[in-house]
Formats: structure tokens, C-alpha cells, sequence
């Protein structure tokens, strides 16, 4: 049979950061590639699937009191209140992100207070690493020893209301 990997890493509950997934991960392939083998990575988002193969910008932990403080505002005075600040504190990233993404305002805005730099600030510093999602070669994560390889991104896509039903069975 084939083998799975992080099946029970986390328990249904928590959560788990992209961050965190890609240090997971992350040894997981390694070791699967050390043995020769190769590594399937399915389900997840391409947050997540990013996280893993290219690695994600520097950026601080989550912080649940700011995000609970800015869940607030954009409870209290609409998520319009929220794109209008990041528009203030950093145009490049309200300019990126969607006016109703709750979660990417709401991180924008946290990054920006817990560090006084926007979020985009922190884009720009992994900028020269690859973002070649055509199948460019690209190191893995942690690298084991220098061997490189190319990933092949597979998506089945299903118009949404499909998608709902087989969640909902």
C-alpha cells in the first residue's frame, strides 16, 4: 500500500498556520525523497502547498488578541473600515488584496501593528526567490543535501456548487 504522512499531526481543533504546516512538512518530504521515493502532497490549500515547496516571506506569529481586536472592528464597522486602513498604511498590499478577504485584511493590518511595516515590505524581501510555478527547479525544504527537483501541480477543479454537495455528504 502506499504510505500516508501527517494523517493525525494536528488535532481537527487547532489550528495550524501555513508556517507550521511547511515545518511539518517539510522533514516529511525529506525523508521521503532520502529514501528515494516520491513525494505526493495532496488536499490543502495553495496557501499551503506554497508554504511547502517555496517557503512563505519572514513574517511574526500570530497574535490572537490584535486579531480578535481587528475581527471587532470589522464586525462593528464592516470589513470597507478595515481595506480603507491598509489602504493608509500600505497601498501595494490594499491594492493586492481583495476588499472582502476578512483574513488577508486582518492579517495585513496585524502584521503592520505588531511590526510598524507593512505587509508588503515583507513580499518584496522574498522577491528574488523563485515563484516559478511552471516547473522550475527549486531546493527543498530544508534542502537535503543539494539534490533539486521539480514539482508538478495537479488541481481537479469542479464548478463550486458540485464541490458544496460532495462536502456536504
Amino acid at each position: 500500500g502506499v504510505p500516508y504522512h501527517l494523517i493525525d499531526a494536528a488535532d481537527p481543533s487547532e489550528t495550524v498556520s501555513a508556517g507550521a504546516y511547511a515545518r511539518l512538512a517539510g522533514p516529511v518530504l525529506n525523508a521521503i525523497i532520502a529514501r528515494s521515493r516520491v513525494p505526493i502532497v495532496a488536499g490543502g490549500t495553495g496557501l499551503y502547498i506554497r508554504a511547502l515547496l517555496e517557503g512563505l516571506s519572514e513574517l511574526p506569529e500570530a497574535d490572537p488578541a490584535v486579531r480578535a481586536e481587528l475581527s471587532a472592528s470589522a464586525d462593528l464597522q464592516g470589513l470597507e473600515s478595515l481595506a480603507k486602513r491598509l489602504a493608509e498604511v500600505d497601498p501595494e498590499a490594499a491594492a493586492r488584496i481583495p476588499a472582502n478577504n476578512r483574513s488577508r485584511l486582518i492579517r495585513a493590518l496585524e502584521v503592520h501593528r505588531l511590526t510598524g511595516r507593512p505587509i508588503s515590505s515583507f513580499w518584496k524581501r522574498t522577491a528574488g526567490r523563485s515563484q516559478d510555478l511552471g516547473g522550475g527547479t527549486r531546493p527543498v525544504l530544508p534542502a537535503v543535501g543539494r539534490q533539486e527537483w521539480r514539482p508538478l501541480y495537479l488541481s481537479i477543479i469542479r464548478p463550486p456548487e458540485e464541490s458544496r454537495e460532495r462536502i456536504s455528504l
